[in-house]
């Protein structure tokens, strides 16, 4: 019978094994599984299987802690980390304790598995025959220099066809004989080897700092006092070409005299591997900058020497309105843009500057031993100037700017890389506030701002989760008739005890959150769903009137969120009026009319809201399949007493009525003024004057009692 190949499987999740069972023994394998680092090791001391997959994170044991016990009991066990994916220092670190494979999970494709598996165990085979040659190499060695007193002989006899390098050496560590694989490693012939130490084909310091000289004195005491010594070593090849090496260091008796025999075999290949999950672990892909790793671990070592008379300036840069790059172009050229902000960011830094991606569209330049505030500008102004020239994307030319937050860092006990990062984004966002291709320097009140609008985004987030947002609606009132033709469905906040918050101090966190989307459509859903149970419970028929941002505008789940909308509810389209802004078009007019054109086609109303404050165009209003103009509050506040803004509203409601367009006026608060809009024959009023806006029950009882005001 055929010896089945087993292999143990540690993680405590138990789908996961489940799956990696299944998949296995499907593949011919014998398998047996642990939940936990502890009992996985105490199986596989009983069980002693050929392959082990590990997980990281696990309680009791982790895996980290497998894979340090296999290194020492089963080195030659292969061990495969199966992990969540994302942290590449994990697998760094796994590798450098002695995992021979890192995989992430979600495994996407389950052969993937067994290409691993097999690639293991073959090279599993290739180290035990490799291991067992040089047992039986080292064993011939000590077997010939007993009985072999020629050196010619002892060369011809050991040397000549082993895979890995062997030298031997006097008690001072001086070359007296190499084999040829020897030679080649260090591309030098024999004469160029010999009477010379091995640490004069080192480099003068190893990888970890430590001298050279010293170092390899010390194994070869440990070695000639009778301990065998194995290390890892980085040599110099003739030309100045260094190469890694695993070296076995042992004591030999020639002729009464004692050498060391030195194994040396290559290992570049799995350094070079090493060192390439290092830096994807601590470098970004896209653009090749240190990542968010990298920098936190600069920052640490110059706070460390920060002090009064060497501040650090820290620069966080965010690239101005990217999601709508992303949204409008496209991953592809968003990623584009990016590596043109990084590379005109290196040519923008003075020498000695730290640049990183910190994360997104935000980079950080980190530079040492600034003079204070001046120094800071002059830092940021350089960096943002060089957003000036437009960016060439394919065939298309783009301007685009970036914002900029500036901390100092004097050295002070407190600081560190996460509070300096973090007090850098919230002058970064002060300045977004004062407009695009700004820059603010830190200060403690913007500290506090913003602890407090992190702590109101938290808890809008919470209240969106909670279904704590409600929608109040505010009648509008038909002026010929005097009857209540509508409502305008208004967001509100409603934390559980406290007060009402008003859209003013919300919207624009959920619009920077991104929130704004799906708590848009559920504001669609909602109106219609209410306004068909207020035609259900008897009331006249009500239109509702939604606003919607540029968010849902220019996205291609409007049209469906509003069908959806209407057919769930019952709802006429002629019954939802859904009102837009002049502001909104100017990103892209011909994409904002298509949708437009889609939804009057649908039946549905479309209004111009805050109509007079934005970019108002008689070219856009002839185009656009609009029904309604809403004059903003701003110039009803004024009439009558203002003559600019009664000249506004008469020439608005005079160009309605020559495009056969509505007009509803918002904030009518006195009787004054909806006297005065009578008698311009205005359509369509609302505001405090009738009513606030009111809770959807207490708009039945409203609507159900209201009498018609006399003008």
């Amino acid at each position: 019978m055929t010896h089945r190949i087993k292999v143990l499987i540690i993680d405590d999740e138990a789908m996961l094994r489940s799956t990696m069972r299944l998949f296995f023994e499907g593949c011919g394998y014998q398998v047996i599984e642990a939940a936990n680092g502890l009992e996985g090791v105490e199986l596989f001391r009983k069980e002693r299987p050929q392959l082990l997959f590990t997980d990281l994170r696990m309680p009791v044991m982790d895996g980290f802690g497998v894979i340090a016990t296999l290194k020492q009991e089963s080195p030659e066990t292969p061990v495969i980390v199966v992990s969540g994916a994302g942290n590449l220092g994990d697998a760094v670190k796994a590798v450098r304790l002695g995992a021979w494979d890192y995989m992430t999970k979600p495994i996407q494709e389950l052969e993937e598995l067994e290409i691993v598996a097999r690639s293991a165990l073959e090279r599993a085979r290739l180290i035990a025959d490799n291991t067992a040659y040089r047992g039986e190499l080292e064993k011939l060695v000590d077997l010939r220099t007993r009985e072999l007193r020629d050196s010619e002989a002892l060369h011809r006899t050991l040397f000549e066809t082993a895979s890995d390098g062997i030298l031997i050496l006097n008690e001072g560590g001086d070359v007296i004989a190499a084999n040829p694989r020897a030679e080649e490693l260090f591309s030098t012939p024999l004469s160029g080897l010999m009477g010379k130490p091995i640490a004069a084909f080192s480099p003068r310091e190893q990888p970890d700092g430590a001298g050279s000289g010293e170092l390899v004195a010390r194994h070869l005491r440990t070695a000639l006092a009778g301990e065998p010594c194995r290390f890892e070593w980085r040599h110099e090849r003739s030309g100045g070409e260094s190469f890694d090496a695993e070296i076995s260091l042992n004591r030999l008796e020639l002729q009464g005299a004692w050498y060391l025999q030195a194994i040396i075999h290559d290992v570049t290949e799995r350094k070079r591997h090493e060192e390439q999950l290092f830096h994807q672990a601590y470098h970004d892909s896209l653009t090749g900058l240190p990542n968010r790793h990298l920098l936190s671990a600069r920052l640490e070592q110059l706070l460390q020497g920060a002090g009064l008379s060497h501040p650090l300036l820290l620069l966080l840069l965010d690239i101005d309105r990217f999601k709508n790059i992303n949204d409008i172009m496209g991953h592809g050229t968003g990623d584009e843009v990016l590596r043109q902000v990084a590379k005109r960011c290196e040519l923008a830094c003075a020498p000695g500057d730290f640049l990183a991606r910190f994360v997104g569209d935000e980079f950080v330049i980190v530079r040492q031993g600034g003079a204070g505030v001046t120094e800071s500008s002059d830092m940021a102004r350089d960096i943002l100037g060089a957003f000036a020239p437009p960016f060439s994307l394919g065939t298309v030319e783009m301007f685009i700017s970036a914002s900029a937050g500036m901390v100092i860092a004097t050295g002070a006990e407190d600081e560190s890389p996460e509070t300096l990062i973090k007090n850098a984004e919230a002058a970064m966002f002060l300045a977004k506030k004062r407009g695009p291709g700004m820059m603010q320097h830190y200060s403690y009140e913007i500290s506090r701002e913003a602890a407090s609008r992190l702590s109101l985004e938290n808890r809008l987030r919470r209240a969106v989760e909670r279904n704590e947002l409600r929608l109040h609606y505010q009648p509008q009132i038909e002026m010929a008739t005097g009857a209540i033709t509508g409502v305008e469905a208004l967001l509100r906040w409603a934390p559980p005890g406290e007060d009402l918050v008003f859209p003013d101090r919300f919207i624009p966190l959920l619009e920077a959150t991104g929130l704004i989307v799906p708590v848009g459509e559920w504001v669609i859903h909602e109106s219609c769903r209410q306004a068909r149970s207020w035609l259900d419970e008897g009331l006249p028929p009500l239109r509702v009137s939604v606003n919607i941002t540029a968010w849902h505008l220019y996205s291609e789940k409007l049209l469906e969120t509003v069908v959806t909308a209407l057919a769930e509810s019952g709802l006429e389209p002629c019954m939802l009026c859904l009102e837009v802004t002049e502001s909104m078009f100017m990103h892209d007019a011909v994409a904002a009319m298509k949708t437009l054109q889609r939804l009057h086609q649908l039946g549905v109303l479309l209004s111009i809201d805050d109509f007079g404050t934005g970019y108002s165009s008689l070219s856009y209003l002839t185009r656009m399949l609009i029904h309604e103009l809403k004059i903003d509050r701003s110039f009803i506040r004024e009439i009558p007493r203002d003559p600019g803004s009664a000249a506004i509203v008469t020439t608005v409601l005079s160009m309605a009525e020559s495009l056969r367009l509505t007009v509803v006026a918002e904030g009518v608060e006195t009787l004054e003024q909806y006297r005065f809009l009578a008698g311009l024959r205005c359509h369509t009023v609302q505001g405090f004057y009738f009513s606030k806006a009111l809770p959807p029950e207490e708009l039945a009882v409203f609507v159900t009692g209201w009498v018609p005001q006399p003008v």
